[in-house]
């Protein structure tokens, strides 16, 4: 057990919210895979829900991850009927992307699933450590986005 007069380097609390970080993400995938979804293709189906037609940059953007990674969700998402591409009006060498009917019908009959599933995880933290960990998690995302990656730009 760690002595709590001594607090814990950086380095072994990063190891335990990754630790963690990776065992609340499998557990959440376990829970969706029974909805026929993981938490990523649901990110991407809940972004096309919000925005409509979108063009693949755009998801990436949202997403935060990069467009080759999107084209192959997309590709994946589109041979399982739950998305479409289709020419941008606007510029013919781009392409949107677009729920299907059935994407939407997924989308929206697995959103209570998804809900019950993070709510069960985080039901462990009561109200108060929860308002804790969203403090704390603002200050790392800060300090995140504040901080140069190693090696420079």
């Amino acid at each position: 057990m760690p002595d709590p007069a001594t607090p814990p380097p950086p380095s072994e609390v990063a190891e335990r919210f990754f630790a963690v970080t990776k065992l609340l993400r499998k557990r959440a995938n376990d829970g969706l895979r029974a909805q026929g979804l993981t938490m990523a293709r649901g990110k991407l189906l809940a972004v096309l829900d919000r925005a409509g037609p979108v063009r693949i940059s755009a998801i990436a953007a949202k997403l935060g991850i990069a467009a080759r990674s999107v084209t192959e969700a997309v590709d994946a998402l589109e041979r399982d009927g739950l998305v479409r591409r289709a020419p941008d009006p606007t510029d013919r060498r781009a392409v949107l992307v677009t729920l299907t009917d059935r994407g939407a019908t997924v989308i929206h009959e697995t959103e209570g699933p998804r809900r019950a599933v993070v709510n069960g995880l985080f039901s462990a933290l009561d109200t108060e450590d929860r308002a804790e960990l969203l403090r704390l998690l603002d200050i790392l995302g800060r300090a995140a986005q504040e901080s140069e990656p190693p090696g420079g730009t």
